[in-house]
Order: C-alpha cells, then sequence, then structure tokens
C-alpha cells in the first residue's frame, strides 16, 4: 500500500507540473526546478523529500476504498509497469520539442516614466511605473519573465513582453529562462519603487455654450498628468468629463439693408443672441458668413478729374476722381509745380574783415533764393564766403633820437593798408604810436682854446646821447686884469715849491728806512737756510 500511495503522489506531481507548463502560460514557475526535477525522478523523488506525505496519502485512500483497492491490487503493477515507460517518454519528448535553441547574455530593467529614475530607484505616482525586462544580446524567441519582490514572485509572464505594472512600493527585479530551461535563468538588477500621492489640481466646472463644450470639475495630477473626478485622487478618469454644446438662441432677424457709400448693407438673416453666429433661416439650419450676408459699401465716381489743389512755385497741386454722392475722391494724382520768376544777385568778393558771397538767384514770387538759374538747388539763406583776413606785415619800433621822434612797433595789413598795434589785430591804430625826441644831453663844458688879450678863445661840449658837439666864444682877456692875475699866481707858485722842498726832504727819510729793513730781513733768511 506504501508503494502504491508513493506512486499515486508521484502522478499527481507530473500532473501538477506539466498543467502548469502548458495549460497556464501565465503561471508562476520560474522557481519550481525541484518539482521538474521530482517529476523527472518519480518515486526517488517522493521517496526521498517526502515520505510523510506519502503514507499519509496512501493510508487515506485506503481507508476510503478498500474493497477497491484489493480488486486492483493485482492488475496495478502490471498496467504501471506498461505506462510508466510510455509517460517518461512523452514528458521528455514534449519538453524537448519546446526547449528553445535561443540565448541571450543577461538581462536588465526599463523604467517608465524615464525621467523619474533615479540610478536603480524611482519615484512617481501610483499606478504610473512600468518595468520591463530587457534581453542582453537576446535573440528571438520566447522567454519565461518571472518578477520578484522582496524574493516573493509576484508576477510570470511567458512570451515576448515582458513589461510589469507594479502596484506597491517594494524593491522589484526579473528572472528570464529560456522557455522549458528552468537552470540557465539570468537576473536582473533591482529597482526599487516609490509611490507617491497624486497632487491633484482642480480644474472647476465650465458652463457649456452655443459655440463651446464644457465640462464638469475634475482634478488633475500635476505630477503624472493623469485624471481624477475627486479631489482624493481615488477615482482615475480617461477623459474630461464633457458637457454638450447648448443650441443656438435665434432671436435676432435682419431685414434687407441696402448699402452706401460709407456704410455696408446685408441681406435678410438670422443671428443667435448669445454667441452672434449668423444663418439664413430662423431653424438655425442654414448657416451663414459675415461676408456672405454683408453687401458691401460703394462710391459713384465721376468720369473725370477734379483739380483739388492749384500749384505754385513751391507746392505741387493735386486733382481727383470725386463720389457723386459724398466728398470720397479716389484716383489721386500730383500736379507738378509752376517755374520760379528769378532775378540774379551778383556774386561780392570778400575782403580782409567782410564776407563775401557767391552769386545766387532769388524768385520774385515765392522769395525762395537758389545757387543756379534753373531754381533747382534751393538755399535756405545767403551762404558767405569767409572774409580774406589780414596779410599782416611787421613794422619794427624807431627809438626816437634828441632831435627826431620815433615810433612804436605796430603791424600793417598788406591789402588793406590798415594798421594795428597787436598781431591778433584787435586793436587798430589811426597812426603809429609817436615816441618824441629826447634832446640832447650835453657834458661839461671844456676849453679848447684858452682866449688870450685881444682874441676870444673857444669851449665845446658834447651830446652824450648822439656825439652832437656844441662851441661856444670865451671873451678875449683884458690887459689889466691879466697883468694882476700873473701877479698872483707867480706867488702862489713860489708858495708851492717851498712847501714841496720840505715833503720831498721827509719822503727821502721813508724810503732810506725801508731799504734798511729789507736788507736786514734777506740777511736773516739766508742764515737760516744754510743753517
Amino acid at each position: 500500500m506504501v508503494k502504491r500511495g508513493k506512486r499515486i503522489v508521484s502522478k499527481i506531481l507530473c500532473a501538477t507540473v506539466l498543467f502548469t507548463m502548458t495549460a497556464v502560460p501565465g503561471a508562476v514557475f520560474a522557481e519550481s526546478d525541484e518539482a521538474l526535477e521530482a517529476a523527472d525522478t518519480g518515486s526517488k523523488a517522493v521517496e526521498t523529500e517526502a515520505p510523510d506525505a506519502a503514507n499519509e496519502a496512501a493510508q487515506t485512500e485506503q481507508k476510503a476504498a478498500a474493497p477497491a483497492a484489493q480488486k486492483e491490487e493485482t492488475k496495478a503493477p502490471a498496467q504501471e509497469s506498461q505506462a510508466a515507460p510510455k509517460a517518461q517518454a512523452a514528458k521528455s519528448q514534449a519538453k524537448d520539442s519546446q526547449v528553445a535553441t535561443h540565448s541571450f547574455d543577461g538581462v536588465t530593467v526599463s523604467v517608465t516614466p524615464a525621467d523619474k529614475r533615479n540610478g536603480n530607484t524611482i519615484t512617481a505616482c501610483k499606478g504610473t511605473v512600468t518595468l520591463k525586462a530587457v534581453l542582453i544580446n537576446g535573440s528571438d524567441g520566447t522567454y519565461d519573465y518571472t518578477w520578484y519582490k522582496k524574493g516573493r514572485i509576484v508576477n510570470t509572464i511567458v512570451g515576448t513582453n515582458s513589461s510589469y505594472t507594479p502596484d506597491d512600493n517594494g524593491a522589484y527585479y526579473v528572472r528570464v529562462n529560456r522557455r522549458w530551461d528552468f537552470k540557465l535563468g539570468k537576473e536582473s538588477e533591482t529597482i526599487t519603487v516609490n509611490f507617491e500621492n497624486h497632487n491633484a489640481i482642480a480644474a472647476g466646472a465650465k458652463a457649456a455654450t452655443c459655440t463651446e463644450e464644457g465640462h464638469s470639475a475634475y482634478w488633475t495630477c500635476n505630477k503624472c498628468g493623469k485624471l481624477f473626478e475627486n479631489a482624493s485622487a481615488t477615482k482615475e478618469i480617461t477623459q474630461i468629463p464633457t458637457i454638450p454644446k447648448k443650441p443656438h438662441n435665434i432671436t435676432t432677424h435682419a431685414v434687407n439693408l441696402d448699402a452706401t457709400c460709407t456704410t455696408d448693407g446685408h441681406l435678410e438673416h438670422w443671428a443667435c443672441t448669445s454667441c452672434g453666429a449668423l444663418f439664413w433661416d430662423q431653424a438655425g439650419t442654414k448657416p451663414a458668413t459675415e461676408a456672405e450676408v454683408t453687401i458691401p459699401a460703394a462710391h459713384t465716381w465721376e468720369a473725370d478729374y477734379t483739380v483739388d489743389n492749384e500749384p505754385t512755385c513751391t507746392t505741387t497741386g493735386s486733382k481727383s476722381i470725386h463720389c457723386k454722392n459724398c466728398d470720397a475722391t479716389t484716383s489721386e494724382q500730383t500736379i507738378d509745380m509752376l517755374p520760379h520768376t528769378l532775378t540774379k544777385t551778383e556774386a561780392k568778393a570778400a575782403t580782409c574783415t567782410e564776407p563775401g558771397h557767391d552769386a545766387y538767384w532769388t524768385c520774385e514770387i515765392c522769395k525762395q533764393r537758389f545757387a543756379d538759374e534753373n531754381g533747382k538747388e534751393l538755399i535756405p539763406e545767403i551762404i558767405p564766403t569767409d572774409p580774406l583776413g589780414h596779410d599782416l606785415k611787421l613794422v619794427e619800433k624807431v627809438d626816437a633820437t634828441c632831435l627826431k621822434d620815433g615810433h612804436e612797433a605796430y603791424w600793417e595789413c598788406k591789402t588793406c593798408g590798415k594798421i594795428f598795434a597787436d598781431e591778433a589785430c584787435q586793436n587798430e591804430l589811426e597812426a603809429p604810436v609817436v615816441i618824441k625826441a629826447t634832446g640832447h644831453k650835453f657834458g661839461d663844458w671844456k676849453v679848447v682854446k684858452d682866449p688870450t688879450v685881444g682874441e676870444a678863445g673857444m669851449k665845446e661840449r658834447v651830446c652824450e646821447k648822439c656825439g652832437y658837439t656844441e662851441t661856444e666864444a670865451i671873451p678875449a682877456l683884458d690887459a689889466a686884469k691879466e697883468k694882476l692875475a700873473k701877479a698872483t699866481a707867480d706867488k702862489a707858485n713860489d708858495d708851492s715849491a717851498k712847501t714841496g722842498d720840505d715833503m720831498n726832504v721827509a719822503l727821502y727819510s721813508l724810503l732810506a728806512l725801508l731799504a734798511a729793513s729789507g736788507a736786514v730781513g734777506a740777511a736773516y733768511r739766508r742764515r737760516t737756510t744754510e743753517k
């Protein structure tokens, strides 16, 4: 009975594994290598891994169906001996036929939205995160994608779609196996998902009009952009809850109105008082446009031109076509100016101090001046030519003499002959500044010829500045007076001679004394030198 129970458990395990791999493509099996091995090894796996369970199953079955078991006991060994090899061969053939020949080098995880990823962590609103297994150098084929959260299987996907949407915070990774190959799987990095609350921003209700839909109040998360119908962001909606447009309120009726020169007219039509939309009928079934109902304003023009402004020699005139019904004009044209009536003013040459000017012409009618005889080049004012300026020469200063006046230095214009006290021509002079003659400055009189008795003498004096000599006669001497003067002079000479003799004796004595002193000094010096 124990052996029978073991066989039954083995069959149940094999059937379970086969059903999982064939009938339920999305079922969890990425971590069931032990189960597959147990099915392949049959009762050996049961004996080594679950003897207690087999015994319990056998005992239960024996109690529940003891009579049937006794009848089948003799048949079972033969049937099982024939069925076991066939089942094992079929299972092996099925597995071998579905093991893929494709391969891959590894697996990584891409995250949506990518901008919310920071390394291997993503922080985003709940319901917005999608994890996708991406094979590294993977060939085409069917793979088993098993998603884990903290080591616990949360989803298994068979096929080519490897995306998984987590619904809770946690650390997620994926294990990928080739289809039916449970031993050569590869695992991705771990992605930590942190969900944060939606930040719902209210959009108030908007009433519908006849031109625009409205909407009910809704909330938008400013983090992920999802829409919600409540402020707590628990009831997600896929689109804005719109309110249909209202019907037009067509109550305005416009009858035919003729256009004028300046005001548009219009054809009969109806209008919505709410939005202003136009219609050809009151029911609002035939829309119309502003251009379609409008009769444009229009003028009735005369055939010929009317002169509006007569031309002059300074302004152009104008003419235009006038409207017969109003003051409007069109097709304005310019009438050329009239020619000037010009009189020439001859050119004036500039002087040293006065400007000149070129020749010009003046219109007798408008009084404007022109630089040419054809009246083309207007000159607002006469343009003077610059004064020539004085052509100066310096007249040096002439000093006054004893008898002749001099003058100060001055500048004289070679062109106009004017004279100036300064080179800048700021002080004009009527005549040079005169330096008056100084007159002679004589020295003392000198007698050049003594007068004698009966004959006059001569004396002279010389001017110290110019050397002019002035002479003057000395009257002749009187004989009596001359005799008396001589006697007086002789007596004076005698007295002078006597006084001179006494002075000579004293002088000679002094000279002798000085000579003796010199001799003594010389002898003393000789003796000192010899020693």
